[in-house]
Formats: C-alpha cells, sequence, structure tokens
C-alpha cells in the first residue's frame, strides 16, 4: 500500500538524517547574500554570514521562501510512488510558504495534497511532521495523521532566548513580542509562538536564567500532562557553547529518552540574529 507522502521545510528544525530516516520531504529557504541568491545547505558560509549580521554595515543578509518550483518539484517527485501528500508548514504569516503550497496543488488535480498551516515553527513544528510520518510509515491515511497531529501538538512548545530583538524588528516579525522593545538593553528576551504570531514570553538577564526559566517551563508542561519523559530538539544560531549547555542540563534534569542538537535554520538565524538559543519539547 502506498505511503503517504509528508513535506515540511527546514524552519521544522529537523536534521537532515532525521528527514531521511523518516522519508520526509524538506523544502529549503534561500539566503540572499551579497547580491546573489544562495540556497541553503549549497556550501552557504555561515561565519560570514553571523559576522555580516553582527557588523550590521550594508549587505544585510535576507531571506526568502520556498520558491513555487521547489514545491511544484517536490510534489511531482513524490507522485511518482504516492497519491495523497500532507503538507505541514509553519505560519502563513510569518512566511509564504503556505502560499506557494496551495499555488502549486493547484497543479495536481489527481493528487490528495492537504495543506496544513501548523501555526508553529521550529523544534515544535519538526515534532508534529516527525509523528505524522510515523504515521504515514505505519500505513495510516489522511486523517489518521490530522487525528495524530492534534493529539501531538498540546504537548510540544518551544522558547528561544536571544541577545537583542532588533534583527527580529528589523525584518518586520516581531509581532506581539514588540512589547518587550522597551526594556534594558541587558535583558535577554524569551519568545514563542502563540496562534502563529511571535509573542514575547518571557525576559531575563542572562543565558542561565533562561535555561532555568525553560527548565520549570518544561517542568510545568510535564506535570499538566502527567509525563515521565520527554524528547528535545536543541537549536542555536551561531551559539553551540550555550545549546551545548542546555541539552547537558535538559539530560540531566529529565529523563530524555531522545535529543537533537543542530544549527537553526538560516531564516530563523537572520531574524532571531547572532547569540540565540532555543529549547523544543514534547511531553511524552
Amino acid at each position: 500500500m502506498e505511503r503517504v507522502g509528508i513535506v515540511a521545510d527546514t524552519i521544522s528544525g529537523l536534521p537532515e538524517e532525521v528527514a531521511q530516516e523518516y522519508g520526509i520531504t524538506l523544502l529549503p529557504y534561500y539566503v540572499c547574500f551579497k547580491g546573489k541568491s544562495v540556497k541553503e545547505g549549497e556550501g552557504f558560509d555561515r561565519k560570514e554570514f553571523f559576522h555580516k549580521l553582527r557588523e550590521g554595515k550594508g549587505d544585510y543578509p535576507t531571506t526568502s521562501h520556498p520558491t513555487l518550483q521547489d514545491v511544484i518539484d517536490a510534489y511531482k517527485s513524490l507522485s511518482k510512488r504516492t497519491s495523497r501528500i500532507v503538507h505541514l508548514t509553519p505560519p502563513a504569516n510569518l512566511t509564504k510558504t503556505y502560499d506557494m503550497a496551495h499555488k502549486a496543488k493547484e497543479k495536481f488535480p489527481g493528487l490528495r495534497i492537504e495543506v496544513i498551516d501548523t501555526q508553529v515553527a521550529m523544534g515544535h513544528l519538526g515534532f508534529l511532521v516527525m509523528e505524522a510520518a510515523k504515521v504515514a510509515r505505519d500505513g495510516g491515511d489522511i486523517k489518521d495523521i490530522l487525528t495524530r497531529i492534534a493529539e501531538v501538538n498540546p504537548r510540544c512548545d518551544f522558547a528561544l532566548i536571544m541577545d537583542t530583538l532588533k534583527y527580529l524588528e528589523r525584518g518586520g516579525r516581531i509581532g506581539k513580542a514588540r512589547a518587550l522593545l522597551g526594556t534594558l538593553l541587558s535583558i535577554k528576551p524569551i519568545i514563542g509562538l502563540r496562534g502563529g504570531v511571535v509573542e514575547g514570553i518571557g525576559k531575563v538577564r542572562t543565558h542561565q536564567q533562561g535555561l532555568e526559566w525553560i527548565v520549570n517551563r518544561i517542568k510545568a508542561h510535564m506535570e499538566k500532562f502527567m509525563a515521565s519523559k520527554i524528547e528535545v530538539i536543541v537549536e542555536d544560531i551561531d551559539n553551540q557553547e550555550w545549546s551545548q549547555r542546555a541539552l547537558n542540563r535538559l539530560n540531566k534534569e529529565f529523563d530524555v529518552e531522545k535529543s537533537w542538537q543542530r544549527e537553526a535554520n538560516l531564516i530563523v538565524g537572520t531574524h532571531v540574529g547572532p547569540g540565540g538559543w532555543a529549547v523544543s519539547w514534547y511531553v511524552k
């Protein structure tokens, strides 16, 4: 029996090896840097990229969503082995991927394509994508996948510690986190997504305090669902030191069933700015 095809993009925080393991099609983003548009993963010099971000002197990098052709190509490739596709996208108000998916869907009247605006991103989205892929692998239909996503979504969340809000403001994606702009320079904002909108969910003075904030947040989430284990995805924007510290602490504090550590997608890096790091969790 044919398996439902699962499509997502790199904002999902999924490492490439995980996507390959679960048979997930990942769509890349583009970085417009020094007059050139470069697709993620094509030998992009991340160190120079973040150096330019920190300098803030001209040549400011911008990002672009997967193109319509990228989505069409993904659907075309999957159509060779399945007539059913579920495409999980980040919030439609943050990226045009959702719109591109609907435009591409029109090109394939013979396929059943379900495009879902999950209203989440980063590892939170990654956990939903993995669960969707597991259901598909086990022979589930689109209805089964949607049911599983609805079950898992409340058990997942993420928090992102930022050094500054200036990059988010400059990129126009600051949402309700704008309320934190007037805080002291020494404050490190903590942001999340609520209803697909970027929102300030906390503020601390140090990365260590941010880590304690996240630990307490996870504990409360586990208590709510009477969970005993978690899965975590830790991502960083040119700050591997703190993503490693966070992972070490989480492994010490909780029964971590699975964990992944990776560099954040470049569109996240551009709008969050260097020095940021995030923890996404799934309470089991």
